[in-house]
């Protein structure tokens, strides 16, 4: 206890996603502020890690907390994470006011200037912050001038100054993301895997694809860090010993990027016998390159689950967002996942700058042939959110978007809600989204899924007392989807009022 008395304490907050009112599930580590705590001197200095998705009575506690504190760290995204985390900063103010607040993450790194600006910023930490944090705790504590340090922004004499940048450094010269700073068991997820736990693992950074919407590739400017097999599968390992993971969410913007890569840490997991399951991002196309024996050998390794980020079921909207793929690669790789056994995920975004009412049918068509391969997986619906200094976003100002001018008005962003903050989706257009693919599609290809409006829909059909509802409510889907009408919506509107199941 002494010990750590004498070390120099480093306080980071990890601020809630949502605004207030809204309850938040907080299932995965805040991996990024971890990343960035990991190559600090911990013989020196006392980390603590504060997740206000769970610590939010930062009040109470805010005395010892914050007693000889020597820098605070604040981690955010655009939204209200902004807004949350200038609330911990406030605190931060009010009780150490001489302890200087650092900010980072991809709003500030995107940002930084604007960032810098604001009164409870005190130095903005711009990109990978595993090296340049730990330069600015020195410099801040032997008192060197700022300036020194690269990739840093603040402000000097009234005038903000950013540094040179700090080249992107390879992940596999940073060390294990040091999960012992939180309490993994808050993030284990048991209630919604069966009981089994869960935990988010982060096996590269990046991505090479152009996608004009995403902000990664503008962070890591279109380069892609991977760990080598051996060392992933180790790490995984050592998560499941520690902490009894029985589910490995890859936490990766694209697993699949390097086949070689994938086969190997498949076929690792398969010789150490780790009896795990796991899951994955990856985009459309990555499966069809995969022999049957090779998807064998994913299926044995464990893979239960692939999410893929499909986007669209336009190929004009496909290439205007530079997807550079074919939007029928979704369909090979919807057979791929039901030879396997594996539950395939299928995330559309509606709402894209430029997308025409045929656009969106295209999409509505793309889902109802995927239902045909595999009436069991699941269309995660998404809003187009206009992520800022994208390509996708300057197109979004053309179509009328006002950006934020500070700090403050981001925090007000709501990335949160269903529908986009964009002007041209309206009520109208998002409501016909909705009930197209919560509620339409999966009626017209019934299964016996578990989550959705829908749910068990097949079972329904055959038996109980409303079974002739629900085959009557199937047959009207089915002629709606094929003549691609989802106007008038009577059979929404008396589901919702008899079942009293709203979707939010």
């Amino acid at each position: 206890m002494l010990a750590r008395d004498r070390k120099r304490k480093i306080v980071l907050f990890y601020p809630k996603l949502h605004g207030e009112g809204i309850e938040e599930e907080a299932d995965f580590p805040p991996l990024a502020l971890l990343a960035a705590a990991s190559m600090i001197d911990r013989s020196r200095y006392d980390v603590r890690v504060v997740d206000l998705r769970f610590d939010n009575d930062l009040e109470r506690n805010a005395d010892e907390l914050l007693g000889g504190c020597v820098c605070a760290g604040v981690s955010a995204l655009s939204g209200h994470q902004i807004q949350n985390g200038l609330d911990a900063a406030r605190l931060v103010r009010r009780k150490a006011p001489d302890v200087p607040v650092v900010w980072g993450g991809w709003h500030p790194t995107l940002f930084a200037e604007q960032t810098a600006a604001h009164p409870l910023v005190d130095v903005v930490v711009r990109g990978q912050g595993e090296i340049t944090f730990p330069e600015l705790l020195e410099s801040l504590q032997n008192g060197r001038d700022l300036e020194t340090v690269k990739g840093l922004t603040f402000r000097r004499n009234g005038s903000v100054v950013s540094t040179e940048d700090r080249p992107l450094t390879d992940i596999n010269e940073f060390p294990e993301i040091p999960y012992d700073l939180v309490d993994v068991n808050r993030y284990l997820s048991p209630n919604g895997n069966g009981g089994e736990k869960f935990i988010y693992y982060s096996s590269s950074v990046g991505c090479p694809h152009r996608c004009g919407f995403c902000v990664i590739s503008l962070v890591y400017k279109r380069r892609w860090f991977a760990l080598p097999p051996e060392r992933v599968v180790n790490e995984i390992e050592s998560l499941v010993k520690r902490y009894g993971i029985r589910i490995i969410q890859f936490a990766d913007s694209e697993f699949f990027i390097n086949k070689r890569r994938v086969l190997e840490i498949c076929r690792l997991m398969v010789e150490r016998r780790l009896g795990i399951r796991w899951r994955a991002l990856l985009r459309s196309e990555m499966l069809s390159r995969y022999s049957e024996e090779e998807l064998d050998l994913l299926r044995d390794s464990g893979c239960d689950q692939l999410i893929f980020g499909v986007e669209t079921g336009s190929q004009r909207v496909s290439d205007i967002i530079h997807k550079d793929n074919r939007v029928e690669d979704a369909l090979e790789s919807a057979k791929r996942c039901r030879q396997m056994g594996v539950e395939g995920h299928y995330a559309f975004v509606f709402g894209f700058p430029g997308e025409t009412r045929e656009d969106m049918l295209a999409s509505f068509d793309l889902i109802a042939k995927l239902k045909e391969i595999d009436p069991h997986c699941l269309i995660p619906m998404y809003f187009y959110h206009p992520d800022p200094s994208t390509p996708l976003y300057e197109k979004a100002e053309k179509m009328g978007l006002t950006p934020p001018q500070d700090l403050e008005a981001w925090g007000r962003v709501d990335y949160n809600i269903k529908e986009a903050w964009a002007p041209w989706i309206t009520d109208k257009y998002a409501d016909l989204v909705k009930r197209a693919v919560v509620f339409y599609l999966p009626a017209a290809y019934p299964a016996d899924i578990t989550r959705g409006t829908l749910t068990h829909m097949k079972s329904k059909m055959e038996r109980g007392r409303k079974k002739y509802l629900f085959r009557l409510l199937h047959h009207l889907a089915k002629i709606r989807v094929k003549h691609r009408y989802y106007g008038f919506p009577i059979e929404w509107r008396m589901y919702n009022l008899f079942h009293r199941h709203k979707y939010r």
